[in-house]
């Protein structure tokens, strides 16, 4: 199978087919060389109807294409002469499941619907269904566009990489042209373009605020998700899901960060002033001392200016104490 660049997906349920096969012809006694047609359709019924975990149609025509390979390769190598079955019966082990396309087109308002109620989690009226019960509405919105406008399969949009996408650092190209060849099926060279509708319901996963300045804060909450605040608040658990991924987020701890530097900066701002009103109230009362002793000289020398200048001598009792002294 793997010279025939089967992928692995095909080849590990191939395997596991063949291994279930296996088991259950030891189980009666049995082996590949003496199975007999009955034992190959008493494992159909087995897969389809008996077992614990049984399977549809379109899983058993897997299992029984495997079986086919398997028992084309052993006459091949010569382990067993012929097929357990008829030569015409091999076509007979299917599931008789049609596989032929059979569509009908959706209308564009249709098609809407389909992308925005059905995996978008949003109401008829383009409002928060909050009994929706999928997961990752954005992701399941940008799968849709990207199958539709591209033609991606489902292994291959599922496992498509942002940076594969051109989404790298906040940055978002109108349109990109994606190689598909690593995730293709059987590995074959592959490319597709990706046109501007499904580049734009990548805006998400840009890390950049569509409809806000980015701050972490609950009303560009509210808005970046297109519902009003009553209907956030209406939902308890996304809030306590958002106040703990913020407070674990760089930019929440860098909040933090900053709003403990602000607390810190008001504190000494706080101090700051209290020093500056006491020394204001230390200046304030020098310069009442100052304007007090400068209204009390002023009036000492107009006491002085309007004085005689005369000798007014001591008594001659008093001058002798003093020669004495």
């Amino acid at each position: 199978m793997a010279l025939a660049r089967r992928d692995a997906k095909s080849m590990r349920a191939y395997a596991y087919t063949v291994l279930m096969l296996l088991g259950f012809l030891l189980a009666r006694g049995a082996d590949l060389r003496s199975a007999t047609e009955r034992d190959i359709l008493q494992f159909r019924q087995w897969r389809r109807e008996d077992a614990e975990e049984t399977v549809e149609g379109p899983t058993w025509d897997r299992d029984a294409a495997a079986i086919v390979s398997l028992y084309k390769h052993l006459v091949r190598i010569g382990y067993v002469r012929a097929s357990p079955w008829r030569s015409s019966q091999g076509e007979s082990l299917g599931s008789g499941f049609s596989t032929d396309v059979r569509v009908r087109h959706l209308e564009l308002e249709q098609y809407l619907f389909f992308r925005d109620v059905g995996f978008g989690g949003l109401t008829p009226e383009a409002k928060l269904d909050e009994t929706f019960g999928g997961w990752r509405p954005h992701r399941n919105r940008a799968a849709v566009e990207l199958a539709l406008l591209t033609g991606m399969r489902a292994q291959e949009w599922s496992t498509l990489l942002l940076p594969e996408l051109g989404l790298m650092a906040g940055d978002r190209p109108r349109t990109t042209d994606v190689d598909l060849a690593a995730c293709a099926k059987q590995k074959r060279p592959r490319s597709v373009y990706v046109p501007v509708g499904a580049m734009e319901l990548l805006d998400p996963y840009t890390g950049q605020p569509q409809h806000t300045d980015g701050k972490l804060t609950k009303n560009n909450l509210c808005r970046e998700a297109g519902v009003s605040r009553v209907t956030m608040n209406r939902a308890p658990e996304i809030l306590l899901d958002w106040d703990s991924r913020v407070a674990t987020s760089p930019a929440g701890i860098q909040q933090r960060q900053r709003d403990t530097e602000v607390v810190e900066l008001q504190r000494k701002l706080r101090k700051s002033r209290e020093e500056c009103h006491s020394l204001q109230e230390q200046v304030d009362a020098a310069a009442t001392v100052i304007m007090t002793l400068l209204a009390e000289n002023v009036s000492l020398r107009e006491h002085a200016i309007g004085q005689p200048a005369a000798v007014i001598p001591f008594p001659s009792a008093r001058r002798k104490d003093l020669e004495v002294e």
